[in-house]
């Protein structure tokens, strides 16, 4: 189901976008606005999931983070799922999220309580 209401999100903003361009600049607009649109899904699907890495180049190892990796590899083998690539982001407020298309290619970001934290 998750699948599904994702695909017509991206379809739904993808019409809103060449409906756009169609207004803006007619028949060209739409098809310039459909390019950009397929562009824009590709990389949300395929390269999301490396963003958090990428902007913040906040990956860890086990060796760093033996704590964080023992909960993760726990949660995973409970979820039958492979444990996600991690990361800690420093920020003021403690918070976490994960992402990715798959459980082949997840990835979860822990922001720890203080800056300086890392567990």
């Amino acid at each position: 189901m998750k699948i599904l209401k994702t695909g017509a999100l991206l379809i739904l903003l993808s019409v809103l976008l060449v409906t756009v361009g169609g207004y803006i600049g007619g028949a060209n607009g739409m098809k310039v606005a459909l390019a950009i649109a397929v562009v824009i899904n590709g990389v949300s699907y395929f390269i999301r999931t490396n963003c958090v890495g990428i902007e913040r180049r906040a990956a860890v190892t086990r060796e760093q983070l033996l704590r964080l990796y023992a909960v993760m590899e726990r949660l995973a083998a409970k979820a039958s799922i492979p444990v996600p690539k991690l990361y800690v982001v420093p920020q003021a407020a403690p918070n976490a999220f994960a992402t990715g298309r798959n459980p082949q290619h997840a990835s979860v970001a822990v922001y720890p309580r203080s800056p300086g934290t890392s567990e």
